[in-house]
């Protein structure tokens, strides 16, 4: 009997976005875990390790799951989407765990596109990190490459006085939509986005090539 790991493996990837949506209703964060991708991984970092896959061939790979190489050899940058620059107490317990734990330099980055990086992170050990991660509802899935990267949300969501409405739900099935979309997997360059509701743009969307701006009538 084939097992969970080499079913997830069959299938079509129409078929893992539309897995990748029914499993968002019931995840802990907007983008939800997969532990078939991180079996997958491993698997073809040994490959690539061994000299079976040439650099080519993998890198693609390597960054829709969030791992950028590093001018410095065997080690790689961990990128972490935090989608509307959200994240839960738990969540940052865990990052600050990796930063004590997988990185050499015991700190990581906070981006102007609300993402959390780690550098210098050999790439056999991004799996536990990227698992670790996915048990507090967090992902670096096409945080890196030509996808959709991180969507960028208004720090004050939600409270903004002069906010038409929260744009939250609808950055957050934006994302989801675009995660693992077989359309979005290969695009010319990377594609980044914005949602905001202030009349003061604290997301900066004006500057993206995809904003979502508050409309009034």
């Amino acid at each position: 009997m084939a097992s969970d790991t080499q079913k997830a493996k069959q299938l079509t990837p129409k078929e893992v976005h539309e897995q990748s949506l029914e499993l968002s209703k019931s995840a802990s964060g907007i983008i939800p875990f997969m532990e078939g991708e991180i079996v997958r991984l491993e698997e073809e970092s040994a490959r690539f390790e061994s000299g079976e896959q040439d650099n080519a061939e993998f890198t693609p790979f390597r960054l829709r799951q969030g791992v950028y190489g590093q001018r410095q050899a065997d080690v790689q940058m961990i990128r972490i989407k935090l989608p509307g620059g959200r994240v839960t107490p738990e969540a940052l317990d865990v990052l600050s765990d990796i930063s004590d734990n997988y990185a050499p330099l015991h700190k990581g980055h906070i981006t102007t596109r609300e993402n959390i990086q780690f550098h210098h992170i050999p790439l056999s050990e991004c799996p536990d990190v990227i698992r670790m991660l996915g048990e507090v509802g967090l992902s670096t899935r096409e945080a890196c490459g030509n996808t959709v990267r991180n969507v960028v949300g208004s720090p004050s969501a939600g409270v903004c006085e002069d906010e038409i409405f929260d744009p939250t739900p609808y950055l957050a099935a934006y994302v989801r939509f675009g995660v693992r979309n077989p359309l979005t997997q290969s695009f010319p360059r990377k594609f980044k986005t914005a949602f905001t509701g202030c009349e003061s743009h604290d997301a900066v969307a004006g500057s993206y090539p995809r904003p979502y701006l508050r409309v009034a009538d």
